[in-house]
């Protein structure tokens, strides 16, 4: 089963909605966490389309993983 990549931008949301409920927290790893989980929804959601849609055929080698957002934003 594909991996909803929606789903990282909901946790996104949700970390910003808990900041704003709960001042205690830290802001910056809050905000720091939401960006990360936002990036990689539109990294993972823009892989699947470019692989589906495109033809991108991206690393296959675990080790080279890494170098697919370069080779993403290139294609």
């Amino acid at each position: 089963m594909p991996f909803d990549w929606k789903h990282f931008l909901e946790i996104a949301r949700f970390l910003e909605a808990q900041l704003r409920a709960d001042s205690t927290l830290p802001q910056e790893a809050v905000f720091r966490s939401a960006i990360g989980r936002a990036y990689y929804a539109a990294f993972g959601y823009a892989r699947w389309y470019a692989v589906t849609w495109l033809g991108f055929h991206g690393k296959s080698k675990s080790e080279d993983k890494s170098q697919e957002h370069g080779l993403l934003k290139a294609f």
